[in-house]
C-alpha cells in the first residue's frame, strides 16, 4: 500500500444534472440561522437523483482534480479526495449527493451571503461552514477537516481551496493542523489567501505558476496542488522541502503582467452585461468578459460569471 494523502479541494458551481429549485439556495430564507436549518433539511430530505461527488461536478477545475487523483497511482501514492461543498459541508469523493446551488462566492444569486446581512463575507462562512459541520452522516464519516486529521494524524492533508471557502473553514483547517502528528504535514494551496494566522500552513503559490502549468486561474490552485503530487519523490511530504520546491519552481517564472484596469461594482458590471444583451442576446459569457476588459474596466473571472447568469436568469423570466 502506498503512502496515503487526504487532498481536499473546493467544490465548483458547474454540475452535471439540473438543480431542484429546493436545491438553489436562493428560494430560502435570508436569516443565516434559518436558512441554513431549512437547507440541511432540504438535502436531508430530497429525493432528487444522485451521482458520486467526484462525478457530479464538472469545468476546467474539476477537469484537474480528476487528472490529480489519476496520476497518483504510478507514484506509490493512494489519495483519498474530499470535498469541500457550500451545500454539503466536507464531504468524501464517493459520498452520493444531488445537484445542488450553494457558494462560498458572493456575486452569486446561491451565495450563502445575503445583500441583507449585516455581517461581512467571512464570520457569515464561518457560521455556515458550523451548521454545515453538524449535519448527520452516514458510517461515522468526518463532517469536518478536524475530524478528518483525527481520523488518521499520520497522513498529510494537502487543501486546494479558493478565498472564499478559506475564510469558511480557516478554524477548521487551523485546528486539523494542530491535531496531525508533526508540522508542515497539512499543506494549503490558495492563491487567493493572506491571512497572517494560516502563514504556517499555507504553500508559496501565486500568478506566476500560470505560466508553467497552464490554464486560467480559476484551476491554479489545484494545478499547483496536482504539481505538488506529481513531484512527491523530491520532497517525500515534508512540510519545509514541499515550500522549498515552490519557492524555487516561483522564483523561476516571470513576473504576472500588470492590467490597471478600473474597478467595477457588482451592479455596474449588471448594467454592462444587460445592455450588452439587449445588444446581442447571443453573446457568451467569455466574449462579454474580454468587451469589459478591452475596455480597461475589470471584474474578476468567476465574479463576472456568477453575475452573468443572474442577469440571464433575469432576462429569462
Amino acid at each position: 500500500m502506498g503512502k496515503s494523502i487526504r487532498l481536499v479541494v473546493s467544490c465548483t458551481d458547474r454540475k452535471r444534472m439540473p438543480v431542484s429549485r429546493e436545491l438553489q439556495l436562493r428560494n430560502h430564507p435570508n436569516d443565516l440561522d434559518e436558512r441554513a436549518e431549512r437547507w440541511v433539511g432540504s438535502i436531508a430530505s430530497s429525493d432528487e437523483a444522485t451521482l458520486p461527488a467526484a462525478e457530479m461536478y464538472k469545468g476546467e477545475h474539476w477537469s484537474v482534480v480528476e487528472e490529480a487523483t489519476r496520476s497518483t497511482v504510478a507514484r506509490g501514492l493512494e489519495v483519498e479526495l474530499w470535498i469541500a461543498s457550500a451545500g454539503y459541508g466536507l464531504i468524501r469523493g464517493t459520498d452520493h449527493i444531488a445537484s445542488y446551488g450553494a457558494t462560498f462566492a458572493t456575486g452569486s444569486p446561491d451565495s450563502i451571503t445575503r445583500k441583507q446581512s449585516s455581517s461581512d463575507p467571512s464570520s457569515d462562512a464561518a457560521e455556515w461552514w458550523s451548521h454545515l459541520m453538524v449535519r448527520k452522516r452516514k458510517g461515522g464519516t468526518p463532517s469536518s477537516i478536524s475530524e478528518l486529521a483525527a481520523a488518521d494524524t499520520s497522513s498529510p492533508i494537502l487543501l486546494a481551496l479558493s478565498n472564499s471557502y478559506v475564510r469558511a473553514v480557516e478554524s477548521d483547517l487551523l485546528q486539523a493542523a494542530d491535531l496531525l502528528d508533526s508540522p508542515g504535514q497539512l499543506l494549503l494551496v490558495s492563491a487567493g489567501s493572506s491571512k497572517a494566522s494560516l502563514n504556517h500552513v499555507r504553500v508559496p503559490t501565486d500568478a506566476r505558476f500560470q505560466h508553467a502549468l497552464g490554464g486560467s486561474r480559476l484551476s491554479l490552485n489545484i494545478r499547483v496542488a496536482k504539481h505538488v503530487i506529481e513531484n512527491s519523490p523530491q520532497h517525500n511530504w515534508n512540510g519545509v522541502e514541499v515550500r522549498q520546491l515552490l519557492a524555487r519552481d516561483l522564483a523561476q517564472q516571470p513576473d504576472v503582467v500588470q492590467y490597471h484596469r478600473k474597478a467595477l461594482s457588482d451592479d455596474a458590471v449588471r448594467k454592462f452585461i444587460a445592455k450588452e444583451l439587449s445588444r446581442d442576446s447571443g453573446v457568451s459569457q467569455s466574449q462579454l468578459l474580454r468587451r469589459l476588459r478591452d475596455r480597461n474596466l475589470a471584474c474578476e473571472q468567476k465574479r463576472f460569471g456568477h453575475l452573468y447568469l443572474s442577469v440571464r436568469e433575469e432576462v429569462a423570466r
